[in-house]
């Protein structure tokens, strides 16, 4: 394991002193706004290398609409999404929604139905 974190600090180290050195080249014709996202990228970086994503604020408060809430009734499991469920189960999210609406009954040998 702290091999993979010393070669990931490394390549970051590596793109790091590429982007000083493209900064160098190109210091005079820099804008208040160029600084700005250096700011930005720089701050996604740091995070990434602590293990935090730095998710962007037009994204954090979205309820997308069409996320329902879905039971697998084999084993009682609710997901949040049907996205989420699909991941876990292996199931093609479609199959799922095809279930919940009654279309078909199981996919992969699991029973569906929205849970609201």
């Amino acid at each position: 394991m702290p091999e993979i974190v010393n070669s990931k600090l490394a390549k970051i180290e590596n793109l790091f002193m590429t982007f000083v050195d493209m900064l160098r080249e190109f210091h005079d014709e820099l804008t208040i706004n160029d600084c700005k996202y250096i700011s930005k990228t720089l701050r996604r970086i740091a995070n990434s290398v602590d293990g935090k994503f730095e998710t962007p604020k037009r994204y954090q408060s979205v309820k997308w609409s069409n996320q329902r809430k879905v039971k697998c009734l084999e084993n009682s499991k609710i997901y949040n999404s049907v996205r989420e469920a699909a991941r876990d189960t292996g199931c093609h999210p479609s199959s799922i929604i095809d279930c919940c609406k009654g279309r078909s009954g199981k996919t992969k040998n699991l029973h569906w139905e929205y849970a609201e």
